[in-house]
Formats: C-alpha cells, structure tokens, sequence
C-alpha cells in the first residue's frame, strides 16, 4: 500500500507541475508573433500535456486501488503510518539536485569545461564509481567532445570561463 500512497502523491505532483509549466513557464520563455499552425512552443506544450496525462494516469490508477482497499480517505492519507513521506530515503535525490544547482551556478563563474568536468566526475563517484582518475578522464573526455561539437558543428556557444574558452 505504501507506494500506492507515493503514486498518487506522485500523480497529483507532476499534475500540477505541468500545469504550472504550460500555463506560466512555456508562455513566459517562448514568445513569437507569427502566425503559423506550429509556432516554436508546439513542441513543449506536446511534452508538457503528455507527462501531466501519465501524472493523472499514474495518480487515477492509485486512487483506484486505495479506493478499492479502503485506504482512500483524508484521514488515512493524513494518518495512516503507510501514507507518511520517509524524507530519509530521498537525501540522495537532494543532494543531487542541490548539485545541479550549484553546476548551473558555477557554469557561469568558471566556465562549461571547468564545471562540466568537476560535475561529471563528483556525479560518477557520487554514482558509485570507485575510481576517482578514470572519472576525471572520462569526463574530460566527453566534456570535450560535447564542447568540440556543440560550439564548431552546431556553433553554439557555451559560458566562457577564466580559461577563456
């Protein structure tokens, strides 16, 4: 029963978060004034509709199930020791997310190469990786082939550091 409880939380979650990004994030960063069928945020908002019809899948389909054993109540949801949230078991998941922030943050202070290198290696031994020299090679190696593509294939530019490149 405790990941029905976690689904429907889950369901209801991403639910409002792609109500929130097709409403206010995807109006608020795709502008254009053409009047095409397609404009630049059809894509998004098909994304966006998508995931939030699997959130209320995923959140409809427990439902059923807490309805079906009982369980479905605003007491049971509030009370039941099985519908509690173990913050425990999702420090990892924070601490990877708090990473991430601080790669955004530190991309534009140092650089893509000097952060994406430092993030990729602390990710594979954070990951489980036992080798911290294989790491930084490997993430040498694929930072440079991503800075390499990216900026003379697709000439996209990437926040220069105080390597300057």
């Amino acid at each position: 029963m405790e990941k029905k409880f976690a689904d429907l939380r889950s369901g209801i979650v991403i639910v409002l978060a792609c109500a929130l990004i097709y409403f206010w994030l995807i109006p608020a960063q795709i502008r254009y004034r053409g009047q095409a069928e397609i404009g630049p945020d059809f894509f998004p908002r098909l994304l966006v509709v998508c995931g939030g019809i699997c959130g209320a899948i995923i959140a409809f389909q427990a439902a059923m199930k807490l309805k079906k054993a009982g369980k479905l109540t605003p007491k049971a949801l509030l009370a039941d020791p099985q519908a509690r949230v173990n913050f425990k078991k999702y420090a990892r998941h924070g601490i990877f997310l708090g990473s991430a922030i601080l790669y955004m943050v530190a991309m534009q202070y140092i650089g893509f190469p000097a952060a994406s290198v430092i993030y990729l290696a602390a990710l594979l031994l954070f990951f489980g990786h036992s080798k911290p020299l294989v790491s930084l090679a490997l993430s040498a190696v694929y930072v440079a082939v991503v800075y390499l593509v990216f900026t003379y294939a697709f000439k996209i530019s990437f926040p220069k550091g105080f390597l300057g490149f």
